[in-house]
């Protein structure tokens, strides 16, 4: 608990202020867009170096069909290649499918192996900051990915909510975080 060092009534703060700045997280110019045919060998080559749960040994072209079924579950539109600026290119860095319930949009994240700390944090921020104006962003987090999102939250787009108890009857809890921005029109 801090200490008091005024006399005034009004009680201590210990909440952390530093928060982060979006401006310099956007500055190296990460980015995203929806998938597309051409995105399929660097998803194939994340496949082979163990970033998707699959079937094993797939061929470049049964890996293809297998994306393409599993994609069948989101909405249309709904998946998203997160790109961080690598030797004045785009290189793929993560994979977003997003479900979509009314104005609510659920996005999960794989991250490609060989992508940085520094990449996820850029990439995160950019989606974030672009999509929290148009959708309610609902992210649910396991115990193992709270730090990063807590991270996140240090950049003013979304806020923590609350836990779900026994998330998809996996019988663990997950934080629920949401994005601020949204704005409901009447």
């Amino acid at each position: 608990m801090g200490t008091r060092t005024s006399s005034s009534r009004r009680s201590v703060s210990t909440s952390r202020r530093n928060n982060l700045s979006r401006k310099t997280a956007l500055a190296r110019g990460a980015n995203f867009h929806v998938l597309d045919r051409p995105d399929m060998r660097w998803l194939y080559v994340a496949y082979v170096k163990g970033a998707f749960d699959g079937p094993e040994g797939m061929s470049p072209q049964e890996f293809d069909g297998w994306v393409e079924a599993t994609l069948q579950l989101a909405s249309p539109g709904m998946a998203y290649v997160l790109t961080s600026p690598f030797d004045g290119d785009d290189r793929p860095v993560g994979l977003v499918v997003a479900f979509e319930k009314g104005h609510i949009l659920e996005p999960h994240v794989w991250w490609f192996p060989w992508a940085t700390p520094r990449n996820k944090i850029e990439t995160s921020v950019k989606f974030l900051s672009s999509m929290r104006f148009t959708n309610v962003i609902a992210i649910f987090a396991l115990k193992e990915d709270r730090k990063f999102y807590d991270h996140l939250l240090r950049y003013g787009m979304m806020h923590l909510v609350g836990t779900f108890k026994d998330w998809h009857g996996l019988g663990k809890d997950a934080r629920v975080y949401q994005t601020r921005g949204y704005a409901v029109e009447v």
